[in-house]
């Protein structure tokens, strides 16, 4: 970029002669007065007279006077001063503000200051190497001047001026093509105009040309030099205009600089401030009556109202073809160095932005040349657009052909930022598996389900995923082993990475993508993985005195906004067969009591002689009832045989040979049996829940 301060050389000059003797005396706006040393009046008297009177007068010889010369001057003097640069009265009008694609101004006063008539050529010409030091950017063009004759230091014309103009004739105002002249008589002055098109020219370019004034009194000086006849102006122009820097902040659930939303938290809101600022350059002005405009993406919404700086104004125009809402701030001015913020509160639509994944709000400004408030909908109504969108996604947001490619983008003083924020929607679920029942000695293996529903990747080092087994009572016959996870649906079981203390972990290599839908369809689940342990009963509790022992399983996913994800429970319980043995006692007198069977027992209570002690004497029946329950509420059993060992007994009472079983009251499938030493009661099948009877008795020996 060009400097706009000039060092000039000889901007306007003249000369100062008398009677046609240059002095080389130099001036930057006015001429002095040069003479064209016009011929002198030269006055002799003469006189005849005669001696005596009458008759007697003699005539005498003519007498002359001395001679009277009166030298006559011609004097031509004039100045051409530039009236808009910082000074009113020198040969430059510098720095003169010049907007792209519209005309710039230039005044001049060119005044006779001398006593005669004199006739001016005036032209306006491109910039001149030889006027200034430093090259400017572009020459200005040539142009056709208008002028109005004026008495020198402004009024209105005498009579007797305006008679002197009609007589000359000369126009007391109009306008000349460059090259046209202009007649003043002395005392006159003529404001002199003339306007350039600045062109489609950028902010800092510096444009130069000339406006001379050539006298035609003192071209025809023949000492007169070219510095002398022709006096100089400089016209300098500056392309000045705004140059907008855009800074978008946002701010969400604490965070004071919003780059991700938890789309999952109570309070999804996010706060927007817009801050602009009229950078200062070289070239900076203020900008008056633009517009700041932000589009909303797709799924936030404007909630309540828009704070504005005083002066400005909002309009909220609806939204867009593609449905986005619009907001609309005027801003009346905005000075060089100075800035503003608007700001206002957003609600979001968790479906969309979920879908989306992630979202950057820009915001752009709109700003005409000629100061009238734009439509930013109207492409002709604007010259400025600036955008945060510096990567020109939406080139007509971001597109200032006059503002320098230095001064607008990443790195430069108007560099426009806003925030791009990922909404994170972590969803994980875990499928939850039935109670199960297990053997005296067996296992039995839960299988549950983890499924990434949500639209961010899981597992790995960022989101690492940990599964705590809980196992309450390590010393009940019921323990956990063999974690496992799957991921091709149980095909293949490889063990998890343990971390102790009943806590694994998914390898690092697993990762759970998720399968997100687009916008406005239902999302699908993404992948999975399955994941299992097996209970073990080791042996130990064959009577089945302690029946069951609940684990649980939780999921825990790490990484930030990590869900939480419902703890289940795994209740397993030993099963299998649970034997009772009870008695009941028929008094007999003597050897003639016949033991009772089949519905004879009905009648008998039987107890088990734990709270009452059961007493018998000789010949009286002890009957016996042993039953065999299948505690699995599932499963059958099968080959039970439930025996009894006569030698417990056989030395003092006597079998009655009536053994008897039933299965459910039936004596279907089933086998009773005496070997001599056991009796016994061999049930084909108990199905779950189901029991198998075998009674018997014995009479005491006398």
């Amino acid at each position: 970029m060009k400097s706009n301060t000039f060092n000039y050389s000889v901007l306007a000059v003249g000369v100062a002669a008398l009677m046609g003797v240059s002095t080389g005396a130099m001036a930057t706006t006015s001429s002095g007065a040069v003479s064209n040393g016009a011929a002198a009046i030269e006055n002799m008297a003469t006189a005849v007279y005669s001696v005596g009177t009458g008759a007697d007068a003699v005539e005498q010889p003519p007498v002359k006077s001395n001679k009277v010369i009166v030298n006559i001057s011609e004097t031509a003097n004039f100045s051409l001063v530039a009236i808009d640069g910082a000074s009113a009265t020198d040969e430059k009008n510098e720095d003169i503000a010049a907007t792209p694609n519209t005309m710039t101004e230039f005044n001049h006063i060119l005044a006779n200051n001398g006593n005669v008539t004199d006739t001016y050529t005036i032209e306006t010409t491109g910039n001149n190497s030889d006027i200034v030091t430093q090259e400017p950017s572009y020459a200005l063009d040539s142009a056709p001047i208008d002028y109005i004759i004026q008495p020198i230091g402004g009024g209105t014309l005498s009579q007797e001026q305006s008679d002197a103009l009609t007589a000359l004739g000369q126009a007391e105002s109009g306008t000349i093509n460059s090259g046209g002249s202009i007649q003043l008589p002395p005392g006159l002055e003529a404001a002199l105009s003339y306007q350039v098109d600045t062109g489609d020219k950028t902010g800092g370019d510096i444009g130069v040309g000339t406006l001379t004034a050539t006298s035609t009194f003192i071209s025809g000086v023949t000492d007169a030099t070219e510095a002398q006849k022709k006096l100089i102006n400089e016209n300098q122009t500056i392309v000045k205009l705004p140059v907008f820097k855009i800074e978008k902040s946002a701010t969400c659930q604490t965070k004071t600089n919003c780059n991700s939303l938890d789309l999952n938290a109570a309070d999804t809101d996010i706060d927007y401030s817009i801050k602009v600022t009229n950078v200062t350059t070289n070239y900076s002005v203020e900008a008056d009556n633009f517009v700041i405009r932000d589009v909303l993406p797709k799924g936030m919404t404007l909630k309540g109202n828009v704070t504005i700086p005083g002066g400005a104004t909002v309009v909220t125009t609806g939204t867009d073809a593609d449905g986005r809402q619009i907001i609309d701030v005027t801003v009346p001015s905005l000075a060089v160095g100075e800035d503003l913020t608007v700001s206002f509160k957003v609600e979001i639509d968790v479906p969309t932005l979920r879908a989306a994944g992630s979202a950057t709000n820009h915001a752009t400004v709109y700003d005409s040349y000629d100061d009238t408030t734009p439509n930013p909908d109207d492409t002709n109504s604007y010259d400025i657009t600036d955008s945060t969108d510096e990567n020109g996604t939406d080139p007509s947001t971001d597109n200032s052909p006059n503002v320098p490619e230095d001064a607008d983008g990443p790195g430069t003083p108007g560099e426009d930022t806003t925030p791009t924020i990922t909404f994170t929607d972590r969803d994980i679920s875990i499928t939850d598996a039935d109670d199960q029942e297990v053997a005296v000695e067996g296992e039995v293996t839960y299988t549950h389900t983890i499924t990434n529903n949500g639209n961010e990747d899981e597992g790995g080092t960022d989101r690492p995923i940990v599964i705590t087994i809980t196992d309450p009572d390590d010393t009940n016959p019921l323990s956990v082993s063999s974690p496992y996870y799957s991921t091709d649906g149980g095909t293949t079981k490889l063990p998890l990475v343990d971390n102790g203390g009943g806590t694994y972990q998914l390898p690092d290599d697993v990762i759970l993508v998720p399968n997100t839908a687009a916008d406005g369809e239902t999302p699908t689940p993404g992948s999975t993985v399955e994941i299992g342990y097996t209970v073990v009963s080791d042996g130990t509790n064959a009577d089945i005195d302690v029946t069951k022992e609940t684990n649980t399983i939780t999921v825990t996913p790490g990484g930030d906004f990590a869900p939480t994800v419902p703890t289940l429970t795994n209740e397993t319980s030993i099963q299998g067969l649970k034997l009772v043995k009870l008695a009941a006692v028929v008094a007999g007198t003597d050897s003639s009591l016949t033991c009772p069977t089949g519905s004879g027992l009905d009648s008998l209570t039987f107890t088990d002689g734990t709270t009452t002690a059961i007493d018998a004497t000789p010949f009286d029946c002890i009957v016996y009832e042993i039953t065999a329950t299948n505690t699995f509420t599932t499963k059958g059993l099968s080959n039970v045989t439930v025996s009894d060992d006569k030698t417990q007994w056989n030395t003092q009472a006597s079998y009655q040979n009536d053994v008897a079983g039933l299965i459910d009251g039936s004596a279907t499938g089933v086998t009773d049996n005496d070997t001599g030493e056991v009796i016994t009661s061999t049930f084909a099948t108990l199905p779950a829940e189901g029991t198998g009877t075998m009674t018997f008795s014995i009479k005491v020996n006398p």
